[in-house]
């Protein structure tokens, strides 16, 4: 499961993405055996419920099952936050007009079912900062049949602290460590800046050789990459849309995944004779354009890193300078802002430069002194360069699908 960055030093935040995960994992048509194990096991505990606390005990257990099945049928992680809020939202007023022995009876049930509602009622939520280990315990072993893995993104706007809490944090360090409490595993996505937040955290150092730096590739690697993609998918007809997406991803990854997410959307809808998709039937153009928009908002979300001073009238001006040239020194850098911004103290310039790295625009080459461009194509949209036009989908691209380098002509 996913874990924002601004929140990962929260014992409780990782604690609720997890329960989350398993309750999406639990609610799930093809787990609906295990979901429905799950519930017999709290029904049987009804029946050992006191007479008088069966109501609110049972209004409980059809939260549980109700919440379950709009669970199963959520589409999006709005819906499913939604389906969490409004199932908490019920719990607490219903706890809140209960008896003292009626809230008992109801935190025994939930305590049986915390891996599938998320849900944690009693003085457990009121002690302050718990590590990740008593959140573990908390769940009383719900997490243990399950082998987790946290993903972090963003990961280089890490908080070196736990949320109001007092000294360095011990969350992702007792994760990496495998102190948890149970097989929870951690893996960290991050621009320029992660290894130094990590540091702060107490992750000194990574297990050899899983740790990689992923950056701009080759035309050669996009396109094996859309190759892989359409082979198994067993798109057909596919040459023109797999010329354009290489193009138009600018050889960076995230835009890459955005326009084959947006070809496969649209060429879902178009069967062939073998089962698999013919892109000839399929709309190009529409699925070019969302995969356009995909990367407008990736690029959007960098920007609202340098949303603070006056940091983007500076990247644009910088941008200029940068835009399909060699790095650039940092001295050089320093002038070049230096004449845009005269009175930049030497503070200035650093946090220019924390800035600029976080959100991905440049990226520092301490060895060499120098700095370049982080992400292809990012100065064009900086400039409001105009897009490339879309190139018509001619029958004679159509009819035939990419050749790759080594693969041969007629590859899908």
């Amino acid at each position: 499961m996913v874990v924002h960055s601004s929140v990962a030093n929260s014992a409780e935040a990782v604690g609720r993405a997890v329960d989350r995960a398993i309750a999406s994992h639990l609610s799930k048509r093809t787990n609906k055996l295990r979901r429905d194990a799950l519930l017999t096991e709290i029904k049987e505990l009804l029946d050992i419920v006191d007479s008088g606390e069966q109501p609110a005990a049972r209004r409980a257990y059809d939260l549980i099952g109700t919440s379950g099945e709009a669970l199963s049928k959520a589409l999006s992680k709005d819906d499913r936050d939604a389906e969490f809020d409004r199932l908490e939202r019920e719990i607490r007023t219903m706890v809140d007009a209960a008896s003292k022995r009626t809230r008992a009876a109801i935190k025994r049930i939930f305590d049986r079912g915390a891996s599938l509602t998320g849900i944690s009622i009693g003085p457990a939520r009121e002690i302050a900062n718990p590590s990740i280990a008593d959140v573990v315990s908390s769940r009383g072993g719900a997490w243990h049949p399950y082998q987790i893995v946290l993903f972090v993104d963003e990961g280089q706007n890490i908080p070196s602290r736990d949320l109001d809490a007092i000294g360095p944090s011990s969350v992702l360090s007792a994760i990496h460590e495998g102190k948890a409490g149970a097989s929870l595993s951690l893996c960290v996505f991050g621009l320029p800046g992660t290894w130094n937040v990590l540091r702060a955290v107490g992750i000194s150092r990574t297990v050899a050789e899983r740790d990689i730096t992923i950056g701009a590739l080759p035309d050669e690697e996009c396109a094996m990459a859309v190759h892989r993609c359409f082979t198994q998918f067993d798109v057909k007809n596919s040459r023109k849309w797999a010329k354009t997406i290489v193009s138009r991803s600018h050889q960076w990854p995230q835009h890459l995944a955005g326009y084959l997410v947006a070809a496969m959307a649209e060429l879902r809808n178009h069967r062939n004779e073998t089962g698999g998709f013919d892109a000839a039937s399929a709309d190009f153009s529409k699925a070019i354009k969302e995969g356009d928009l995909s990367r407008i908002r990736y690029y959007k979300q960098r920007l609202k890193a340098l949303g603070q001073g006056n940091h983007v009238p500076l990247v644009k001006h910088l941008a200029r300078h940068l835009r399909d040239r060699e790095p650039l020194s940092n001295e050089k850098v320093n002038e070049i802002l230096l004449q845009k911004a005269p009175g930049m103290t030497a503070k200035d310039l650093y946090e220019f430069r924390s800035a600029t790295v976080h959100s991905g625009f440049i990226q520092f080459d301490d060895a060499e002194q120098s700095c370049f461009l982080g992400i292809p194509s990012f100065a064009a949209f900086l400039l409001k360069e105009p897009p490339e036009p879309i190139p018509g989908l001619a029958h004679e691209d159509a009819s035939s699908d990419i050749e790759l380098p080594g693969l041969g002509p007629g590859s899908t």
